[in-house]
């Protein structure tokens, strides 16, 4: 039903559960209904461990982990509203402006910076972790900084 593009209220109603059931199922199953930004999401958290919490003080939806979510999805070909273009190149220009990448530390209220490009980022939107596997091909491309007009 999912994949066939049912959604979860029509779901939990033939059924006779309630619709966080079938959330809660769909994920179970990796059955997400935006597959892209979730597989994104994931990789994301995996590998900076993202603190998510219903508290102020939850790191997931700051500008610039949003912005950067956005420039992956874009370059994996997922489609993206136009508020969340404007955010994606808004990140690609200040990381080309300031020669910089994200990074990010848990442990901190702000949770996501901005820092200084070195040799071992390349051309990474992120600042990889030391020691941490890289994720697909298909990843790996996306979390580029994609070339310029000017072609750099």
């Amino acid at each position: 039903m999912v994949q066939t593009g049912w959604k979860d209220g029509e779901i939990a109603a033939v059924h006779g559960v309630t619709i966080s059931a079938v959330g809660k199922r769909r994920r179970e199953q990796n059955l997400y209904k935006k597959p892209v930004a979730a597989r994104v999401t994931d990789m994301i958290n995996d590998v900076w461990n993202v603190k998510t919490t219903s508290g102020g003080d939850s790191h997931h939806a700051r500008r610039p982990l949003q912005g950067l979510k956005y420039c992956i999805r874009k370059q994996l070909g997922d489609e993206l509203s136009p508020p969340q273009e404007r955010r994606a190149q808004n990140l690609i220009d200040r990381l080309r402006r300031e020669d910089a990448v994200l990074d990010y530390d848990r442990e901190t209220p702000q949770g996501v910076f901005f820092v200084p490009r070195t040799p071992e980022d390349g051309r990474r939107l992120m600042r990889w972790p030391a020691g941490k596997p890289l994720p697909s091909a298909d990843l790996q491309a996306a979390m580029e900084l994609p070339a310029s007009a000017e072609g750099d």
